[in-house]
């Protein structure tokens, strides 16, 4: 077993068994932290912690079963209340000022009351239990719930563990570079305020592997990140970084704040994504391709499945691109997803703004509950983050910025176009089944940069709008240029 860098300890959370009832986790409270004051919440009875945050409140608990949920708010008459995702069908009891949700056993929700999206409720219950490592045993740092720790940049090595009880809160981030057998799990909460990214687009570009993502793994392989809750992030929550057989499993995040992408997969392989909840102001998933320098590392095998977004005023939900610096981006698939809010930017987007082939996509089974702005955007064309982009921010934003549906794409000064074609890159046979959207019904783009360079091969089928069939291109608000083979079946 493991060794430990053994941590203060406090109470161990208390188990509550309840005849007739689900047992119940609830995780000691932090100490010294002040909880959300506009919410009392009670699991089976029993009060549980109740965090605050930006972008809404949130608790954490373990539960074996089902379980209820009695939420009571202090200063706000409820009329109306959401559980999402909508698809669990959950119809919670009003009260005046308490609501009652019947939660099932291994859940995320977002709770979200009289229709404001500025302060909801998230619920994270968890399954109770799970292998804690043997916090005297070589290479594991344990955190123990109820403590508040400030830990700044953590380098992990091979076969390092870190566990984080429910109820422990670590302020800083978690490195590994060339590491081999790496978990993070627990819990527990990873909290990003005050852990800073190059705010400074062009300091960036140069120094990003220096930037303090909460959880990065560069060159690594055979790493894990599950159950932890990663909040307030200032920049990227976890980045597989030319990284292969990475599992992010049952991760929540939670984030308002700009460059706050939840997982972003660099140039890495074999990555599977899944049961995990992410509320992110910019991307929820973003896979890029940033430098030249590892060419033989392409992006490969990605599995996203059983997940919960949530993309705020921008970015864009499930994302590839913009910079695509390698060769080949290929074989990822979105499946069994659910994404509850989609504020500014697309639910599914390729922005391939440099030379690279994106193929053999596949978007399967998708709920998409709440969207404003777009809805497929597939687009080549040349953007700030190009790599053939010759002017500096400033210029870029003050004269040569085009103001339309990409944001950050660059006006192409009358003749070069032929020049910056040497560039672009290609996006071919992307695949779209059982997509089904609720409510709004946003426009879609599909727009390649020439002749030469073409979204080539998009197949639609079981599409659906408000449990109406769309079958046609006519029928989808699609606007198309540069396409071909794009087919609705």
């Amino acid at each position: 077993m493991k060794k430990a860098l053994l941590l203060p300890a406090v109470a161990c959370a208390a188990l509550v068994h309840s005849a007739g009832l689900a047992s119940v986790e609830i995780y000691p409270f932090p100490h010294g932290v002040g909880p959300a004051k506009d919410f009392v919440v009670t699991v089976n009875g029993r009060e549980t912690f109740v965090y605050d945050s930006p972008v809404g409140a949130f608790v954490v608990f373990g539960a074996s079963a089902a379980v209820e949920v009695k939420i009571k708010l202090t200063d706000l008459d409820v009329k109306h209340v959401d559980v999402r995702p909508l698809q669990h069908g959950i119809t919670p009891a009003i009260f005046a000022s308490t609501v009652i949700v019947q939660v099932p056993v291994a859940v995320s929700l977002s709770v979200e009351f009289n229709g404001n999206l500025k302060r909801p409720l998230f619920i994270f219950a968890n399954v109770p239990g799970g292998q804690k490592p043997d916090p005297a045993s070589p290479g594991v740092r344990y955190f123990r719930g109820g403590s508040v720790y400030s830990v700044g940049e953590v380098e992990l090595k091979d076969n390092d563990e870190v566990y984080v009880e429910g109820g422990a809160i670590v302020k800083g981030s978690f490195r590994a570079t060339g590491a081999r057998n790496v978990v993070i799990h627990g819990p527990g909460i990873i909290d990003g305020t005050g852990v800073r990214g190059e705010e400074d687009y062009r300091v960036a570009v140069k120094n990003y592997r220096h930037w303090r993502n909460l959880v990065h793994f560069v060159d690594s392989e055979r790493v894990r990140v599950e159950d932890v809750v990663l909040f307030n992030s200032n920049t990227w929550n976890i980045v597989p970084d030319r990284s292969s057989h990475v599992t992010i499993d049952r991760v929540k995040i939670l984030c308002g704040n700009p460059s706050d992408d939840g997982i972003d997969i660099l140039q890495s392989s074999d990555v599977t994504i899944r049961n995990s909840f992410i509320r992110s102001k910019d991307d929820c998933i973003a896979i890029k391709s940033l430098f030249e320098t590892h060419p033989e590392k392409r992006t490969a095998r990605v599995r996203v499945e059983d997940c919960v977004f949530w993309s705020a005023e921008w970015g864009n939900a499930l994302e590839i691109g913009f910079e695509t610096l390698s060769p080949v981006i290929e074989d990822v698939a979105f499946r069994n997803c659910s994404v509850i809010h989609k504020e500014g930017g697309a639910v599914f987007s390729i922005h391939n703004t440099d030379y690279a082939s994106v193929k053999n996509i596949r978007y399967e089974n998708i709920e998409v509950e709440d969207a404003h702005d777009k809805l497929i955007d597939l687009g080549i064309f040349v953007s700030l983050f190009s790599k053939d982009n010759p002017y500096d921010v400033d210029e870029f934003r003050q004269s040569h910025s085009l103001p339309g549906v990409w944001n950050n794409a660059l006006r192409i000064p009358p003749g070069q176009e032929k020049f910056f074609s040497a560039g672009r890159g290609q996006i071919g046979n992307i695949s779209f089944d059982g997509i089904r959207v609720h409510g709004n019904f946003p426009f879609s783009v599909i727009n390649g940069y020439d002749d030469d360079h073409l979204v080539n091969g998009v197949s639609i089928r079981n599409f659906e709008v408000n449990g109406q069939a769309i079958e046609r291109v006519e029928d989808a608000k699609l606007y198309l240029k540069f396409s071909g083979g794009i087919r609705f079946e």
